[in-house]
């Protein structure tokens, strides 16, 4: 596997627990991965506040994601996404699909809209963070596990 190196990303989502948070920094306020991304040149890019469950983490970012390749804006797909759990009683509260928040550009990503090329990419992208999900939830819950 040959890694690249994408120069001024258009769209950045972070799924993992509270990718969103920081480290507050005497005169430059919160420091963290979010802002990281954004000081490379994103445009925009999702986040989460807080640590959130893995499965409702894995569907929300597929529907969100479903919704960009429609042609949504991203605010509105992200909404979309959210509002798709409401009706859904094991993950109605909003501690499953509220962490989440779009900072930056809202618009749509016209490259996505309709293209066969980016529903495969959105999907590998989707499986990639899953999976990444899963690993970082293992790994806490053998690290809770430890010190218990």
């Amino acid at each position: 596997a040959q890694a690249r190196c994408v120069e001024n990303p258009v769209f950045v989502v972070l799924s993992g627990c509270d990718t969103g948070g920081g480290r507050l920094q005497g005169g430059e306020g919160l420091m963290g991965l979010s802002r990281a991304f954004l000081g490379a040149g994103a445009r925009s890019l999702v986040a989460s506040q807080w640590a959130i469950s893995d499965a409702s983490t894995a569907t929300l970012i597929e529907r969100f994601y479903r919704g960009l390749v429609r042609g949504l804006d991203r605010d509105v797909a992200l909404q979309a996404a959210q509002r798709s759990f409401f009706d859904e009683a094991q993950w109605s509260h909003p501690y499953y699909w509220g962490a989440f928040q779009l900072i930056g550009a809202r618009g749509a990503i016209p490259a996505l809209r309709g293209s066969q090329r980016a529903r495969w990419e959105l999907r590998d992208a989707a499986l990639i963070g899953v999976m990444a999900v899963l690993v970082l939830g293992f790994v806490a819950a053998r690290r809770r596990g430890r010190s218990a």
